[in-house]
């Protein structure tokens, strides 16, 4: 491990709150669920008011991403948009749209509360000449950009996979 608690090497890992994640915002923020929580087991972000609604992931220091999987109610379409930082704030790393599929155990874990919830899987697998894939991130931005029609989302789970190994400093 390095002096930040992430790997040394080239494989993909799990981003996560206590080694590799800085900051989680959002644009609605319940203090009963803030944004952060969507990151956490067992908790969730609740939204409020009209889309689009943001919730903006941001890194100790650069990461190459590969995998972001999120678990959420009300929302019919995602996108995710990375930026590169450093220097210039609009150092555009890409941006990808979040599918709607079935995930496996590894992508987010499926229960029987979440059917129950009217819960849908988005994930978006970020690979090859895609310039998320290509490009360093400092922060990940999810956008919830359309609702079913309610006034709220329940985001319940955000997982995000890369490597660690392009972390550089700031």
């Amino acid at each position: 491990l390095d002096g930040n608690g992430s790997p040394v090497g080239h494989g993909v890992v799990e981003f996560r709150m206590d080694r590799h994640i800085a900051d989680v915002s959002g644009s609605s923020n319940d203090p009963r669920h803030p944004a952060s929580a969507a990151l956490l087991p067992g908790t969730f972000w609740i939204t409020t008011g009209g889309y689009p609604q943001v919730l903006s992931v941001h890194f100790h220091r650069q990461v190459k991403l590969n995998k972001i999987g999120l678990l959420a109610s009300g929302v019919q379409e995602i996108s995710a948009h990375g930026n590169g930082g450093g220097a210039n704030p609009f150092n555009d790393a890409g941006s990808i749209k979040l599918r709607p599929q079935r995930p496996s155990e590894d992508d987010l874990g499926v229960g029987l509360d979440d059917a129950a919830l009217d819960m849908k899987h988005f994930i978006a697998k970020i690979e090859g000449d895609h310039d998320l894939y290509n490009r360093p991130t400092s922060t990940l931005t999810i956008t919830l950009e359309k609702g079913t029609g309610d006034l709220f989302s329940v985001v319940r789970k955000v997982r995000v996979w890369g490597y660690p190994s392009w972390i550089k400093p700031p």
